[in-house]
């Protein structure tokens, strides 16, 4: 996710570690720089072409992606079955008009 501060970023890992249970945090946070109204909107139209892309495909509609995008840069978030739908739902996220980079924090889902 995206946070507007190194205090922020801090905050949130320091709120993660007091929950009861929480052994390990790791703070994958990004400090994101000034936005205008039309830098939100933009995101926020990435981030639905995006989910689109990812539901529209049989490969990866089923499972429970979160995606959300700053300035371009998406990160996806969540659990796939297998390697091959992380990269798949990495690559349907890149070909996004608009989309600078991608951070695929999928996990594959171990059962």
């Amino acid at each position: 996710g995206f946070v507007d501060s190194a205090a922020a970023k801090t905050a949130a890992a320091s709120i993660a570690r007091g929950v009861a249970g929480v052994s390990t945090v790791t703070n994958n946070l990004q400090v994101g720089a000034q936005r205008t109204a039309g830098d939100v909107v933009d995101d926020s139209t990435i981030t639905a072409q995006v989910r689109t892309a990812l539901i529209d495909d049989p490969r990866t509609k089923s499972h429970q992606i979160e995606v959300t995008t700053n300035a371009g840069v998406v990160q996806l978030g969540g659990f796939v079955d297998n390697a091959t739908n992380r990269s798949v739902a990495e690559q349907l996220a890149s070909r996004v008009a608009g989309v600078t980079r991608v951070t695929n924090r999928l996990e594959v889902r171990t059962n």
